[in-house]
């Protein structure tokens, strides 16, 4: 514990000098740390690499990135190819922006995105590939700093340079970003559309990735890729669109078609995914039971996966279902029934707190607070209205501890 603490205030130290601008006497202290912790080191990694790029190391900066984030093809062609040092800057920055996403700092991968667009928007510095995916990153960014109509603007951007390539490879990704933007700027129509455009060139990949694997032989597995697990999710969106619009029963063909997916892929997170919206379908339809059912069948795909947006989405939909079985009992039967939602949604409220930009998280205040009402606590009812409002309005977070 001491170590970890020192290796915290290290890491705050270095932080200010980097703001300082004393690279040299930040990298220093970075390289003496002493530390067993694989969260921490990688956090420490990533600082050194930084302070690498801004002393122009790009090579180093580079070795160092490389582990921190799963590459694509772009690193791939990058290092069969010569650069300029603009270049060099630009690429060493998105590759900046790709480990601070790894390691959940949303706000400094949106920084190191956009230096590196502006990089890229320089004389005699050509790397049209890192401009679409940075655009799509900073979309990506928006999205989860809860700046949608910034992250529509950055998908379409996107777009705009994939105009004359119809058969670039992230015109999928980029129609799933306007779908999603779209969809939490309630432009629900827009939204459907361009998922569906966004399926359809999945899906076309997919049969194309599945025939080629045919010339594996019998010793190897074919593995499905993101493709296949980009179209369930895509279908999970899509069910999502149909369900804020009213069309239930269009809402559980995707959800369905996204288990579907997900049973082929063998691919647990989906699955609890495509449950625990099929619980909300439901939910949203008064059919209780069903609802109940499927929360249960999302609790069990969910054995082993750690991921607190997931896990909270499942405990908040879990407690509403619940709450809504109370408000339909009676007497000290209410009561019991409501303390079951309160458990689920002080559950949802603790993985949620822990993920970036929730928008669960002010529902998760707001369902707590319906509940201490109905419990007839009124004290703590405001608290958590107060911070449901709060965390509807973007401000900070309150401690929980």
């Amino acid at each position: 514990m001491l170590q970890q603490l020192d290796t915290e205030q290290s890491i705050y130290h270095v932080r200010l000098w980097m703001g300082e601008e004393r690279d040299d006497a930040a990298l220093a202290t970075l390289e003496e740390i002493q530390n067993d912790d694989p969260e921490q080191q990688r956090e420490i990694v990533y600082l050194i690499a930084w302070c690498h790029i801004r002393l122009e190391h790009w090579t180093e900066a580079l070795r160092l990135l490389s582990p921190l984030y799963s590459k694509g093809n772009t690193e791939h062609i990058w290092n069969n190819a010569k650069h300029n040092e603009r270049e060099c800057r630009a690429f060493t920055l998105f590759c900046l922006g790709n480990a601070a996403c790894n390691l959940s700092h949303y706000e400094e991968a949106s920084q190191h995105y956009t230096e590196c667009l502006k990089v890229l928007s320089e004389r005699r510095v050509h790397l049209p590939k890192v401009q679409i995916k940075a655009q799509c990153a900073l979309g990506r960014t928006g999205i989860v700093n809860g700046l949608y109509a910034v992250a529509q603007q950055h998908y379409e951007n996107a777009l705009s340079l994939c105009k004359n390539d119809p058969d670039n490879e992230d015109l999928p990704d980029i129609y799933y970003g306007l779908c999603e933007a779209h969809r939490l700027l309630g432009n629900f129509e827009r939204a459907y559309t361009y998922g569906k455009m966004a399926l359809a060139l999945y899906e076309t990949r997919n049969v194309t990735l599945s025939r080629s694997n045919i010339i594996l032989s019998a010793s190897e597995e074919a593995s499905e890729g993101p493709g296949r697990r980009n179209e369930g999710y895509i279908q999970n969106l899509l069910g999502r669109i149909c369900l804020q619009m009213g069309k239930y029963s269009e809402a559980n063909n995707h959800y369905r078609k996204g288990l579907s997916v997900a049973a082929t892929n063998n691919d647990q997170a989906m699955k609890m995914v495509n449950f625990t919206a099929l619980a909300d379908l439901y939910l949203a339809q008064n059919r209780l039971d069903e609802a109940k059912y499927y929360c249960q069948c999302a609790q069990e795909a969910a054995v082993g996966i750690i991921d607190d947006q997931l896990c909270g989405n499942l405990y908040l939909v879990y407690g509403k279902v619940i709450q809504a079985q109370g408000q339909q009992a009676g007497g000290k039967q209410c009561q019991k029934v409501l303390e079951e939602a309160r458990e689920l949604f002080e559950k949802a409220l603790t993985h949620l707190s822990q993920a970036p930009a929730s928008s669960g998280l002010a529902e998760s205040y707001g369902s707590l607070a319906q509940i201490y009402e109905k419990l007839g606590q009124q004290r703590e009812a405001v608290w958590y209205w107060k911070n449901a409002y709060e965390s509807l309005s973007g401000l900070k977070r309150p401690n929980l501890n």
